[in-house]
Protein backbone atom coordinates (compact mmCIF):
# COMPACT_ATOMS: atom_id res chain seq x y z
CA UNK A 1 0.00 0.00 0.00
CA UNK A 2 2.49 2.30 1.16
CA UNK A 3 4.94 3.28 -2.26
CA UNK A 4 8.46 3.85 -2.22
CA UNK A 5 8.43 7.30 -2.45
CA UNK A 6 6.49 7.52 0.87
CA UNK A 7 8.68 5.32 2.54
CA UNK A 8 11.38 7.76 1.58
CA UNK A 9 9.65 10.94 2.52
CA UNK A 10 8.71 9.14 6.02
CA UNK A 11 12.44 8.24 6.56
CA UNK A 12 13.03 11.60 6.39
CA UNK A 13 10.59 13.09 7.94
CA UNK A 14 11.76 11.06 10.75
CA UNK A 15 15.54 11.73 10.66
CA UNK A 16 17.39 15.01 10.72
CA UNK A 17 20.76 14.52 11.88
CA UNK A 18 22.63 16.86 13.24
CA UNK A 19 19.24 19.10 15.16
CA UNK A 20 19.00 18.38 18.88
CA UNK A 21 15.34 18.82 18.92
CA UNK A 22 14.70 15.28 17.47
CA UNK A 23 16.39 13.69 19.97
CA UNK A 24 13.15 15.41 22.12
CA UNK A 25 10.55 13.37 19.72
CA UNK A 26 12.38 9.84 20.02
CA UNK A 27 11.99 10.88 24.21
CA UNK A 28 8.43 11.93 23.57
CA UNK A 29 7.17 9.08 21.32
CA UNK A 30 8.62 6.48 23.91
CA UNK A 31 7.17 8.95 27.22
CA UNK A 32 3.56 8.64 24.70
CA UNK A 33 3.86 5.38 24.40
CA UNK A 34 4.91 4.64 28.51
CA UNK A 35 1.82 6.56 28.78
CA UNK A 36 -0.64 4.13 26.66
CA UNK A 37 0.76 1.30 28.23
CA UNK A 38 0.23 2.54 31.64
CA UNK A 39 -3.67 1.83 31.03
CA UNK A 40 -3.57 -1.16 29.88
CA UNK A 41 -4.93 -2.66 32.86
CA UNK A 42 -7.91 -5.05 31.91
CA UNK A 43 -9.75 -5.86 29.20
CA UNK A 44 -13.31 -3.49 29.27
CA UNK A 45 -16.50 -3.13 27.68
CA UNK A 46 -16.54 -4.02 23.86
CA UNK A 47 -13.11 -5.81 24.11
CA UNK A 48 -14.54 -8.82 26.03
CA UNK A 49 -17.53 -9.26 23.78
CA UNK A 50 -15.26 -8.81 20.65
CA UNK A 51 -12.93 -11.36 21.79
CA UNK A 52 -15.29 -13.84 22.83
CA UNK A 53 -16.77 -13.40 19.77
CA UNK A 54 -13.92 -13.91 17.45
CA UNK A 55 -12.63 -16.99 19.28
CA UNK A 56 -16.46 -18.61 19.10
CA UNK A 57 -15.39 -19.30 15.28
CA UNK A 58 -15.10 -22.64 14.06
CA UNK A 59 -12.38 -21.35 11.46
CA UNK A 60 -10.47 -18.73 9.44
CA UNK A 61 -13.18 -19.18 6.48
CA UNK A 62 -15.93 -18.60 8.94
CA UNK A 63 -14.97 -15.45 10.64
CA UNK A 64 -14.13 -13.79 7.57
CA UNK A 65 -17.71 -14.43 6.23
CA UNK A 66 -19.25 -13.12 9.80
CA UNK A 67 -17.05 -10.60 9.36
CA UNK A 68 -18.41 -9.32 5.76
CA UNK A 69 -21.82 -10.62 6.56
CA UNK A 70 -22.86 -10.27 10.08
CA UNK A 71 -20.58 -8.37 12.53
CA UNK A 72 -22.12 -4.94 14.20
CA UNK A 73 -20.98 -2.69 13.83
CA UNK A 74 -20.27 -3.29 10.48
CA UNK A 75 -16.99 -2.29 9.54
CA UNK A 76 -15.32 -5.08 7.48
CA UNK A 77 -12.09 -3.95 6.14
CA UNK A 78 -10.54 -2.87 9.50
CA UNK A 79 -11.88 -6.08 11.11
CA UNK A 80 -10.18 -8.00 8.45
CA UNK A 81 -7.29 -6.73 9.26
CA UNK A 82 -7.55 -7.42 12.86
CA UNK A 83 -9.56 -10.18 13.84
CA UNK A 84 -7.59 -12.93 12.12
CA UNK A 85 -4.17 -12.09 14.09
CA UNK A 86 -6.43 -12.19 17.33
CA UNK A 87 -7.92 -15.29 16.36
CA UNK A 88 -4.79 -16.99 16.01
CA UNK A 89 -4.44 -16.10 19.83
CA UNK A 90 -6.32 -18.87 21.82
CA UNK A 91 -4.68 -17.04 25.34
CA UNK A 92 -7.27 -14.18 25.92
CA UNK A 93 -5.47 -12.82 28.39
CA UNK A 94 -2.93 -12.08 25.40
CA UNK A 95 -5.54 -11.47 22.68
CA UNK A 96 -6.26 -8.12 24.48
CA UNK A 97 -3.23 -6.62 24.79
CA UNK A 98 -1.87 -7.39 21.62
CA UNK A 99 -5.30 -5.65 19.97
CA UNK A 100 -4.30 -2.74 21.74
CA UNK A 101 -0.68 -3.09 20.83
CA UNK A 102 -1.87 -3.22 16.84
CA UNK A 103 -4.10 -0.15 17.28
CA UNK A 104 -0.81 1.50 19.02
CA UNK A 105 1.54 0.47 16.05
CA UNK A 106 -1.10 1.68 13.40
CA UNK A 107 -1.24 5.29 15.05
CA UNK A 108 2.22 5.38 15.17
CA UNK A 109 2.72 4.80 11.23
CA UNK A 110 0.10 7.18 10.89
CA UNK A 111 1.42 9.99 13.00
CA UNK A 112 4.25 9.74 10.61
CA UNK A 113 2.45 9.59 7.40
CA UNK A 114 0.48 13.21 8.68
CA UNK A 115 3.50 14.77 9.87
CA UNK A 116 5.27 13.53 6.20
CA UNK A 117 1.91 15.32 4.69
CA UNK A 118 2.62 18.63 6.51
CA UNK A 119 6.06 18.80 6.14
CA UNK A 120 5.18 18.11 2.12
CA UNK A 121 2.89 20.97 1.93
CA UNK A 122 4.34 23.69 4.38
CA UNK A 123 7.71 24.85 5.16
CA UNK A 124 8.45 23.98 8.52
CA UNK A 125 11.37 24.54 11.34
CA UNK A 126 12.69 22.01 13.38
CA UNK A 127 11.13 23.62 16.26
CA UNK A 128 7.80 23.22 14.63
CA UNK A 129 8.25 19.67 13.50
CA UNK A 130 8.97 18.78 17.16
CA UNK A 131 6.00 20.40 18.72
CA UNK A 132 3.64 19.55 16.07
CA UNK A 133 4.33 15.46 16.30
CA UNK A 134 3.71 16.11 20.63
CA UNK A 135 0.52 17.66 19.44
CA UNK A 136 -0.41 14.97 17.35
CA UNK A 137 0.57 12.24 19.64
CA UNK A 138 -0.71 13.78 23.56
CA UNK A 139 -4.54 14.21 23.13
CA UNK A 140 -7.20 11.83 24.84
CA UNK A 141 -7.87 10.95 21.42
CA UNK A 142 -4.98 9.01 20.74
CA UNK A 143 -4.39 7.74 24.16
CA UNK A 144 -7.89 5.91 24.17
CA UNK A 145 -7.84 4.91 20.44
CA UNK A 146 -4.52 2.78 21.49
CA UNK A 147 -5.12 1.58 24.62
CA UNK A 148 -8.81 0.13 23.93
CA UNK A 149 -9.04 -2.33 21.53
CA UNK A 150 -12.29 -1.70 19.64
CA UNK A 151 -11.46 1.16 18.60
CA UNK A 152 -9.17 -0.51 16.09
CA UNK A 153 -11.98 0.99 13.43
CA UNK A 154 -10.57 4.45 14.30
CA UNK A 155 -7.19 3.51 14.17
CA UNK A 156 -7.42 2.10 10.78
CA UNK A 157 -9.55 4.66 9.37
CA UNK A 158 -6.78 7.11 10.70
CA UNK A 159 -4.30 5.47 8.83
CA UNK A 160 -5.67 4.92 5.36
CA UNK A 161 -6.85 9.26 5.19
CA UNK A 162 -3.32 9.42 6.09
CA UNK A 163 -2.03 7.79 3.45
CA UNK A 164 -4.69 8.83 0.94
CA UNK A 165 -3.80 12.71 2.07
CA UNK A 166 -0.09 12.03 1.60
CA UNK A 167 -1.22 10.31 -1.87
CA UNK A 168 -3.43 13.43 -2.81
CA UNK A 169 -0.54 15.82 -1.73
CA UNK A 170 1.62 14.06 -4.36
CA UNK A 171 -0.92 13.76 -6.90
CA UNK A 172 -1.33 10.58 -7.15
CA UNK A 173 -5.18 10.13 -7.24
CA UNK A 174 -5.48 6.63 -7.90
CA UNK A 175 -3.92 5.95 -4.76
CA UNK A 176 -5.80 8.99 -2.59
CA UNK A 177 -8.60 7.50 -4.16
CA UNK A 178 -8.23 3.58 -2.69
CA UNK A 179 -7.26 4.24 0.39
CA UNK A 180 -10.12 7.04 1.08
CA UNK A 181 -12.26 4.36 -0.40
CA UNK A 182 -11.16 1.27 2.07
CA UNK A 183 -11.60 3.82 4.84
CA UNK A 184 -14.95 3.69 4.38
CA UNK A 185 -14.75 0.19 5.25
CA UNK A 186 -13.27 1.29 8.37
CA UNK A 187 -15.87 3.51 9.31
CA UNK A 188 -18.17 5.35 8.35
CA UNK A 189 -16.59 9.03 10.16
CA UNK A 190 -14.56 8.84 7.33
CA UNK A 191 -16.84 10.42 4.95
CA UNK A 192 -16.03 13.83 6.20
CA UNK A 193 -12.79 13.29 3.84
CA UNK A 194 -15.58 14.94 1.26
CA UNK A 195 -15.30 18.45 2.60
CA UNK A 196 -11.76 17.98 2.92
CA UNK A 197 -11.68 17.46 -0.86
CA UNK A 198 -13.75 20.66 -1.12
CA UNK A 199 -11.75 22.42 0.93
CA UNK A 200 -8.52 21.17 -1.30
CA UNK A 201 -10.34 22.47 -4.76
CA UNK A 202 -11.45 25.13 -3.19
CA UNK A 203 -7.73 25.88 -2.27
CA UNK A 204 -6.26 25.58 -5.86
CA UNK A 205 -4.49 22.42 -4.56
CA UNK A 206 -6.11 20.10 -7.25
CA UNK A 207 -8.04 20.71 -10.63
CA UNK A 208 -11.35 20.37 -11.44
CA UNK A 209 -11.67 16.96 -13.50
CA UNK A 210 -9.37 15.08 -10.90
CA UNK A 211 -11.50 16.36 -8.16
CA UNK A 212 -14.83 15.32 -9.67
CA UNK A 213 -13.33 12.19 -10.88
CA UNK A 214 -12.23 11.48 -7.38
CA UNK A 215 -15.39 11.91 -6.02
CA UNK A 216 -17.51 9.93 -8.00
CA UNK A 217 -15.35 7.19 -7.17
CA UNK A 218 -15.26 7.67 -3.65
CA UNK A 219 -19.43 8.02 -4.19
CA UNK A 220 -19.64 4.68 -5.70
CA UNK A 221 -17.56 3.21 -2.87
CA UNK A 222 -19.00 4.65 -0.16
CA UNK A 223 -22.90 3.61 -1.80
CA UNK A 224 -21.23 0.09 -1.66
CA UNK A 225 -20.37 0.16 1.82
CA UNK A 226 -23.84 1.76 2.53
CA UNK A 227 -25.30 -1.23 0.72
CA UNK A 228 -23.36 -3.62 2.35
CA UNK A 229 -24.31 -2.47 5.45
CA UNK A 230 -27.66 -1.77 5.17
CA UNK A 231 -27.99 -5.92 4.86
CA UNK A 232 -26.59 -6.35 8.27
CA UNK A 233 -27.63 -2.94 9.89
CA UNK A 234 -30.97 -0.84 8.98
CA UNK A 235 -29.89 2.61 8.66
CA UNK A 236 -31.54 4.65 11.55
CA UNK A 237 -32.75 1.42 13.04
CA UNK A 238 -32.98 0.24 16.34
CA UNK A 239 -29.59 -1.74 16.18
CA UNK A 240 -28.00 1.49 14.31
CA UNK A 241 -25.47 3.28 16.60
CA UNK A 242 -27.63 6.02 17.54
CA UNK A 243 -30.62 8.21 16.12
CA UNK A 244 -30.74 11.60 14.61
CA UNK A 245 -33.50 14.41 15.88
CA UNK A 246 -32.91 17.73 13.42
CA UNK A 247 -34.29 19.52 16.64
CA UNK A 248 -31.42 18.80 18.34
CA UNK A 249 -28.61 19.47 16.07
CA UNK A 250 -27.80 22.98 17.82
CA UNK A 251 -27.31 21.64 21.13
CA UNK A 252 -24.82 18.49 19.25
CA UNK A 253 -23.21 22.04 17.31
CA UNK A 254 -22.55 23.31 20.69
CA UNK A 255 -21.28 20.19 22.66
CA UNK A 256 -19.07 19.33 19.72
CA UNK A 257 -17.19 22.61 20.02
CA UNK A 258 -17.45 23.08 23.41
CA UNK A 259 -15.47 19.45 24.03
CA UNK A 260 -13.05 19.33 20.61
CA UNK A 261 -10.05 20.90 21.99
CA UNK A 262 -9.90 19.20 25.18
CA UNK A 263 -11.53 16.14 23.82
CA UNK A 264 -12.63 15.04 27.55
CA UNK A 265 -16.56 15.24 29.23
CA UNK A 266 -14.37 17.89 31.74
CA UNK A 267 -13.61 20.23 29.24
CA UNK A 268 -14.59 24.60 29.73
CA UNK A 269 -17.68 25.06 27.32
CA UNK A 270 -17.00 28.71 26.76
CA UNK A 271 -12.82 28.50 26.80
CA UNK A 272 -13.65 25.55 23.77
CA UNK A 273 -15.43 28.43 21.64
CA UNK A 274 -13.17 30.61 22.25
CA UNK A 275 -10.07 28.88 21.18
CA UNK A 276 -12.26 28.03 18.08
CA UNK A 277 -12.68 31.50 17.68
CA UNK A 278 -8.92 32.60 17.54
CA UNK A 279 -8.12 29.30 15.34
CA UNK A 280 -10.98 30.64 12.92
CA UNK A 281 -8.94 33.83 13.03
CA UNK A 282 -5.76 32.66 12.20
CA UNK A 283 -7.37 31.36 8.82
CA UNK A 284 -9.29 34.34 8.01
CA UNK A 285 -6.75 35.05 5.07
CA UNK A 286 -8.20 32.09 3.50
CA UNK A 287 -11.90 31.83 3.15
CA UNK A 288 -11.66 27.81 1.69
CA UNK A 289 -9.56 27.12 4.80
CA UNK A 290 -12.45 28.73 6.95
CA UNK A 291 -14.78 27.15 4.97
CA UNK A 292 -13.31 23.40 5.22
CA UNK A 293 -13.03 24.30 8.64
CA UNK A 294 -16.61 25.17 9.33
CA UNK A 295 -17.73 22.30 7.48
CA UNK A 296 -15.65 19.89 9.41
CA UNK A 297 -17.25 20.84 13.06
CA UNK A 298 -20.97 20.88 11.42
CA UNK A 299 -20.14 17.26 9.52
CA UNK A 300 -18.34 15.80 12.92
CA UNK A 301 -21.77 17.18 15.18
CA UNK A 302 -24.06 15.95 13.26
CA UNK A 303 -22.56 12.31 12.99
CA UNK A 304 -21.68 12.35 16.84
CA UNK A 305 -25.13 13.18 17.86
CA UNK A 306 -26.32 12.01 20.91
CA UNK A 307 -22.75 10.51 21.50
CA UNK A 308 -21.53 13.26 23.48
CA UNK A 309 -21.49 14.69 26.85
CA UNK A 310 -19.96 17.43 28.83
CA UNK A 311 -19.69 17.57 32.72
CA UNK A 312 -20.25 14.58 35.59
CA UNK A 313 -20.29 10.79 34.36
CA UNK A 314 -20.26 7.83 36.78
CA UNK A 315 -16.68 5.91 36.80
CA UNK A 316 -18.66 2.70 34.73
CA UNK A 317 -20.05 4.51 31.85
CA UNK A 318 -19.85 4.81 27.90
CA UNK A 319 -18.69 8.15 28.87
CA UNK A 320 -14.98 6.95 29.23
CA UNK A 321 -14.76 6.14 25.71
CA UNK A 322 -15.83 9.42 24.44
CA UNK A 323 -12.12 11.05 23.44
CA UNK A 324 -12.21 8.87 20.44
CA UNK A 325 -14.50 10.72 18.98
CA UNK A 326 -12.26 13.22 18.22
CA UNK A 327 -9.08 11.36 16.35
CA UNK A 328 -9.68 11.86 12.61
CA UNK A 329 -12.33 15.01 13.27
CA UNK A 330 -9.45 16.99 15.10
CA UNK A 331 -6.58 16.07 12.71
CA UNK A 332 -8.20 17.34 9.51
CA UNK A 333 -9.10 20.36 11.14
CA UNK A 334 -5.68 20.69 12.87
CA UNK A 335 -3.83 20.01 8.89
CA UNK A 336 -6.17 22.79 7.88
CA UNK A 337 -5.29 25.20 10.93
CA UNK A 338 -1.46 24.38 10.19
CA UNK A 339 -1.49 24.94 6.66
CA UNK A 340 -2.80 28.05 6.19
CA UNK A 341 -2.63 29.81 9.85
CA UNK A 342 -0.56 33.35 9.93
CA UNK A 343 1.42 32.03 12.64
CA UNK A 344 1.99 28.58 13.53
CA UNK A 345 3.04 29.58 17.31
CA UNK A 346 -0.35 30.72 18.07
CA UNK A 347 -1.99 27.24 17.39
CA UNK A 348 0.05 25.29 18.47
CA UNK A 349 0.43 27.14 22.23
CA UNK A 350 -3.37 27.33 22.40
CA UNK A 351 -3.55 23.08 21.78
CA UNK A 352 -1.10 22.30 24.03
CA UNK A 353 -2.30 22.76 27.35
CA UNK A 354 -5.67 22.56 26.67
CA UNK A 355 -4.89 18.98 24.72
CA UNK A 356 -2.01 17.89 28.27
CA UNK A 357 -5.33 18.94 30.59
CA UNK A 358 -7.51 17.04 28.79
CA UNK A 359 -5.11 14.24 28.47
CA UNK A 360 -4.22 14.35 32.54
CA UNK A 361 -7.97 13.98 32.98
CA UNK A 362 -8.90 11.12 30.99
CA UNK A 363 -5.65 9.15 32.11
CA UNK A 364 -7.22 9.39 35.35
CA UNK A 365 -10.92 8.22 34.12
CA UNK A 366 -9.77 5.72 32.44
CA UNK A 367 -7.43 4.70 34.58
CA UNK A 368 -10.47 4.12 37.35
CA UNK A 369 -12.71 2.81 34.95
CA UNK A 370 -10.29 -0.08 34.09
CA UNK A 371 -9.18 -0.70 38.39
CA UNK A 372 -12.71 -1.18 38.53
CA UNK A 373 -12.48 -3.97 36.41
CA UNK A 374 -9.02 -5.23 37.87
CA UNK A 375 -11.15 -5.41 41.21
CA UNK A 376 -13.89 -7.24 39.99
CA UNK A 377 -10.76 -10.08 37.88
CA UNK A 378 -8.82 -10.05 41.64
CA UNK A 379 -12.42 -11.24 42.91
CA UNK A 380 -12.82 -13.96 40.28
CA UNK A 381 -9.32 -15.41 41.09
CA UNK A 382 -10.71 -16.15 44.05
CA UNK A 383 -13.89 -18.10 43.23
CA UNK A 384 -14.10 -21.74 42.80
CA UNK A 385 -16.85 -21.10 40.77
CA UNK A 386 -17.99 -17.96 37.98
CA UNK A 387 -18.45 -14.85 39.69
CA UNK A 388 -21.95 -13.52 38.82
CA UNK A 389 -22.01 -9.51 39.23
CA UNK A 390 -24.83 -7.10 39.00
CA UNK A 391 -24.78 -3.90 37.05
CA UNK A 392 -26.83 -1.18 37.29
CA UNK A 393 -28.52 0.99 34.65
CA UNK A 394 -25.78 2.53 32.23
CA UNK A 395 -23.21 -0.42 32.24
CA UNK A 396 -22.97 -3.16 29.35
CA UNK A 397 -23.08 -6.91 30.18
CA UNK A 398 -19.85 -8.74 29.69
CA UNK A 399 -18.42 -12.27 30.14
CA UNK A 400 -14.64 -13.13 30.65
CA UNK A 401 -14.20 -16.51 30.81
CA UNK A 402 -10.39 -17.85 30.72
CA UNK A 403 -8.67 -21.13 32.19
CA UNK A 404 -7.98 -19.35 35.69
CA UNK A 405 -11.03 -17.15 36.12
CA UNK A 406 -14.43 -16.28 34.86
CA UNK A 407 -17.05 -13.63 35.53
CA UNK A 408 -19.62 -11.95 33.92
CA UNK A 409 -21.97 -8.37 34.96
CA UNK A 410 -25.31 -8.91 34.36
CA UNK A 411 -27.50 -5.92 33.04
CA UNK A 412 -30.70 -5.63 35.79
CA UNK A 413 -32.72 -6.28 32.47
CA UNK A 414 -31.38 -9.19 31.68
CA UNK A 415 -29.91 -10.52 35.15
CA UNK A 416 -31.38 -14.36 35.06
CA UNK A 417 -33.71 -15.17 38.55
CA UNK A 418 -32.00 -18.59 38.99
CA UNK A 419 -28.89 -17.36 39.33
CA UNK A 420 -27.67 -15.67 42.79
CA UNK A 421 -25.61 -12.51 42.40
CA UNK A 422 -22.78 -12.17 44.28
CA UNK A 423 -21.66 -8.71 44.31
CA UNK A 424 -23.70 -5.06 42.48
CA UNK A 425 -20.91 -3.24 40.48
CA UNK A 426 -21.83 0.53 41.60
CA UNK A 427 -21.76 3.38 38.54
CA UNK A 428 -20.57 5.94 39.91
CA UNK A 429 -17.88 4.52 42.16
CA UNK A 430 -17.06 1.53 40.36
CA UNK A 431 -17.18 -0.43 43.88
CA UNK A 432 -18.17 -3.86 43.91
CA UNK A 433 -20.66 -4.51 46.54
CA UNK A 434 -21.45 -7.74 48.31
CA UNK A 435 -25.35 -9.37 47.88
CA UNK A 436 -26.92 -11.17 50.70
CA UNK A 437 -26.90 -14.84 49.86
CA UNK A 438 -30.26 -16.31 49.43
CA UNK A 439 -31.37 -18.25 52.25
CA UNK A 440 -33.03 -21.57 51.97
CA UNK A 441 -35.86 -22.87 54.47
Amino acid sequence: MISNPLSTSLIRAIKNHGHPLWGAVLVGVLVWIMLVLGVWIAPVWDEQGMLNSIQQKHSLYQLLQWIWLESRPYRPFSNTLSYPILYGIQDKALAWQVMRGINTLVLLLATVVYFSFLQQQRRLSPSHKTIIIFVLLFSPAMLMVASWGPNLFDAWSYLFIAIGLWSLGRNKYVIATLCFSLSFFCKEISILIFPFLLYWWLNGKIKVRPYIAINIALLLAFTLYMLLRSRVIELGGSTDIHSFDVSKLHHAFYLYVSTMWQQSIASIPYLGWCITGIMFWQLRTSWPALLGGALLIIASAVLYQNMLHLGTAPIIAHTVFQPRLYLIPGVLLLVIILLHSRSLWIPLLLLIPLQISGLIWHFMYYHQFQTAYKHIEQKALNQKRPLHILGQPGTQFSIWNTSRLSYTVWLPSNAPSHLQMDYQLLNSTGQLVALPKATTD
